[in-house]
């Protein structure tokens, strides 16, 4: 009979990495600064539907990550802790809606 963990102890498990890590771990260079620097430049002209980098409109990525970081933004103010939590929070959430689909 195959063991089962439940959810909550996995959930919390994968939150603890996850926040060790980002405490341990500074942005990494290329796409973690380039996606905090246009989240940034979103927030700093107040422009939540155009995404910009270096004044100029940013197309490389669709803008769900930047809105979820000024999101939280929003909630808990200008932390970069929030703007690196957001990856593996959606990681947690990939998860999830795979381990519901496989029921």
């Amino acid at each position: 009979m195959p063991i089962r963990t439940s959810p909550p102890l996995w959930v919390w498990g994968w939150l603890l990495l996850a926040v060790g890590m980002l405490t341990v771990r500074t942005a990494i260079p290329i796409d973690e600064t380039r996606y905090l620097s246009v989240a940034w430049e979103m927030w700093w002209r107040h422009s939540q539907w155009v995404p910009y980098l270096n004044g100029h409109t940013y197309d490389g990525k669709p803008p769900l990550l930047f809105w979820l970081m000024e999101l939280g933004w929003l909630v808990f103010g200008v932390q970069a802790w929030w703007a690196r939590l957001v990856s593996p929070l959606a990681g947690l959430a990939a998860l999830w809606i795979t381990a519901r689909i496989a029921r």
